[in-house]
Parts: C-alpha cells; sequence; structure tokens
C-alpha cells in the first residue's frame, strides 16, 4: 500500500531542566500511514452529482458501506502523486483529509529529553491511532484520492423568500479549508442543518416539503443514485443535533434562564441525547425574537426542523407506543 509521510503534531506538557513548573509544549513527529489502494470494481459509483443540464459534476463511490467522495486540491482532484509527496512538514489539505490538527511547533518529544525536561504527559499515541483512522477514512482509485464523507444530501441555502438547494457530503465533521469537497462547505452544511433546510434525499424529494416550504425553491445540483442504494442522511435528527450543539456551545446566562434544558450539564460538549437535543429546539423556538436576542436567526430553523418532526409519517416504533397506549 502507498506510503504518505507527514508531520504529526501534538501537544505536551512538561517541566523544562531547572524549572518547577510544567508547561504546554506542541512539537512534531515525522510519521508515515498507508493508504489504500482500491479497483474500481471494488468500490463501484453509487451516485452522481448533475446540474441543472443534467451534466455530471462529480461522483460518489460505495466501498465497506461508506460513500467517498473526490479530494481537491485547489481547483482540481487531488492525485496520489500530490498526496504521496507531501514534504516532511505541515501540509494542510492532506492533514484535514487524515482529520488531525496543524500546528506551528518546530520541537519534537526527543528534542526536549535531550534538555532534560520532564514529560508529564504527551498527545502522541492518540495523535498517532487518530492518523491511523484518518488514513483508513482514504483510498486512491483510478488515479484519484478518495474521502469518506456520508451519503449526498441537500443543503439549502436562503435569500429571501428563495431557498437554493446543492448537493453534498452529509457529513458534518469532515474536512474544513477550501473547497476540498463537492457541494457547500463545512460550514455552509452546518449551518444548513441550523437552518432547517438539510435534507436526506428521499424526504427532499417527497411531496411533503415542496407542499409545505414558502416562496420558490431552486436545486442547483441533483443527486443521481445510480446504485439503488437506500441512503440513510440528514433526517430531522441530525438538523436537531446540530443546532441543539451549536445553543449549547454558545449559550449565554440569559439563553439558559429561558431554556432550561441548556442548563443541564456544565461541559463545553452538547451530549449525544436526542430526547435532550429536541427539548432544547422546543423551548427555544417558543421564544421571541427579542428573548432570543443575537440567537433570533435560529428560531426559523428550530421551527422548521420541529415541523419536519411533527409532519413525518410515525415509524413502527412509534405506532407501537401509541398502540400501547389504547389511543
Amino acid at each position: 500500500m502507498p506510503l504518505v509521510r507527514l508531520s504529526l503534531t501534538y501537544e505536551v506538557d512538561h517541566i523544562p531542566y531547572g524549572h518547577k513548573k510544567s508547561r504546554p509544549e506542541f512539537v512534531r513527529d515525522a510519521v508515515s500511514v498507508e493508504i489504500k489502494e482500491i479497483a474500481p470494481g471494488s468500490a463501484p459509483v453509487s451516485h452522481r452529482i448533475l446540474d441543472r443540464r443534467d451534466r455530471v459534476q462529480t461522483e460518489v463511490r460505495y466501498y465497506e458501506n461508506g460513500y467517498w467522495w473526490l479530494l481537491n486540491d485547489v481547483d482540481k482532484p487531488m492525485s496520489p502523486e500530490r498526496f504521496t509527496s507531501s514534504p516532511d512538514d505541515l501540509d494542510w489539505p492532506i492533514l484535514e483529509a487524515l482529520d488531525l490538527r496543524g500546528f506551528l511547533g518546530m520541537q519534537t518529544e526527543d528534542d526536549l529529553r535531550a534538555n532534560k525536561s520532564r514529560i508529564l504527559r504527551t498527545e502522541k499515541e492518540s495523535q498517532w491511532k487518530k492518523a491511523q483512522a484518518g488514513a483508513a477514512k482514504i483510498f486512491f482509485c483510478e488515479s484519484r484520492v478518495w474521502v469518506e464523507a456520508g451519503p449526498p444530501n441537500y443543503f439549502g441555502a436562503r435569500e429571501g423568500t428563495t431557498i437554493s438547494f446543492s448537493a453534498g457530503p452529509s457529513s458534518l465533521e469532515r474536512i474544513r479549508g477550501a473547497n476540498p469537497l463537492f457541494g457547500p462547505d463545512l460550514n455552509d452544511r452546518k449551518f444548513s442543518a441550523r437552518r432547517g433546510v438539510a435534507f436526506d434525499v428521499d424526504e427532499f424529494e417527497g411531496a411533503d416539503f415542496h407542499e409545505q416550504a414558502a416562496g420558490k425553491i431552486e436545486v442547483l445540483h441533483r443527486v443521481q443514485n445510480v446504485s439503488h442504494l437506500p441512503l440513510p442522511g440528514m433526517a430531522p435528527e441530525r438538523c436537531a443535533r446540530e443546532l441543539a450543539a451549536y445553543l449549547w456551545r454558545d449559550r449565554t446566562s440569559r439563553l439558559v434562564e429561558l431554556v432550561p434544558s441548556l442548563a443541564g450539564d456544565s461541559s463545553e460538549t452538547c451530549p449525544d441525547d436526542e430526547k435532550l437535543h429536541r427539548d432544547v429546539l422546543e423551548e427555544f423556538a417558543a421564544l421571541t425574537e427579542n428573548e432570543a436576542g443575537i440567537f433570533s436567526g435560529e428560531l426559523e430553523g428550530a421551527r422548521e426542523i420541529l415541523r419536519r418532526f411533527n409532519s413525518r409519517p410515525l415509524n413502527e416504533l412509534e405506532d407501537a407506543a401509541i398502540a400501547s397506549l389504547g389511543l
């Protein structure tokens, strides 16, 4: 398998020689990770993204239960040669594809030890494991680099009464940077989810959304399901989680007073609890714009996500729960 050489940067806590207090330090280490090379038949094209004139804009491949997107390098697909020829330095597109952080530390951990620093804590092993996990989300195929980023979804952007939709990867965690994947960038995908206008393919193409959406709908790109695989994706639960996490992370004391579900935990990260997410949105959606303050722009998103929850058909578990109540 091809090897990619990169600078693994991570944090250590150490006490320099002759000092008594510890200090954090970013260091780097040269490592190599292996990238799979896949035959086209092992990773067939599952979807194509078409423009409004039905011209193919990009393709998505299906491999090991994942959906893999072309990795771009500025304005063209990245080649395996470019990916593997990364210098032993910080190469941001490569680090992003591997889900790694990059820091500007110049010393190595060995340099610190050579200077008689006492190492108290090191992130080396955890970052090394993360590099290997990131490498498992990448393969080379047909002289291109492909990264796993979830099935295609539709992401909307409102402008007045018009919502324009583009297709892109459903992952809200994968790859920042200058348009490394086709479709809206990571921040725009997150924003679309918070505003309740991110949809999986089946929900978007269903009549319910188009009948109830206000204003004009523009579809800039269309998802063509080549393999007819069922598509898990941007259900209302995913949008609710993104909006709840946003409110949780940036909550103010005033918002916590008005939305009691935001007060249950002091951690910076919102717990992964669907009921909590739903409670946060229901309490938040009941506020006025004045009460919501700096979060007033998110009110419409909360109400749209809740509308989607309330308008979709009941699933089998919900049917059974209602039946058990004799209703």
